[in-house]
């Protein structure tokens, strides 16, 4: 669930500074990380659907979306916060230099220094 926090975290951060800060090129980093990552962040995907339709049963979706949320309400609050653009772009740095295995530890470990509500969880959870 990291890396559903991180790619909820970048989105905001892209909307939130594409205006702001049009010089860091929010929307194109953005754009360039799940195009990247994409097989990464669709089997995350999978195994979050996975790990709600086992918890939640035939309210799973409802359930999921409500998470999802919180995870973008939480990043919005962040993103109100003075250096967040700065910081953002620094994030997307990191993410853009990662190996294509990189994205999972970056995420988990980036979750638990920022206090993020996320945990890790396998397909096997």
């Amino acid at each position: 669930m990291a890396a559903t926090f991180q790619t909820v975290l970048l989105m905001v951060a892209a909307l939130a500074c594409r205006d702001s800060n049009p010089e860091l090129r929010m929307i194109d980093q953005y754009n360039g990380f799940m195009r990247r990552f994409n097989p990464q962040l669709t089997s995350h995907s999978k195994i979050l659907q996975a790990h709600f339709q086992r918890d939640f049963g035939k309210d799973f979706q409802r359930r999921m979306d409500t998470f999802v949320t919180a995870l973008a309400n939480d990043a919005s609050k962040r993103s109100m916060s003075g250096g967040y653009c700065e910081d953002a772009s620094k994030l997307f740095v990191t993410v853009t230099t990662l190996p294509a295995t990189g994205l999972e530890k970056l995420s988990s470990d980036r979750a638990h220094l920022n206090g993020a509500p996320v945990i890790s969880c396998t397909a096997d959870d």
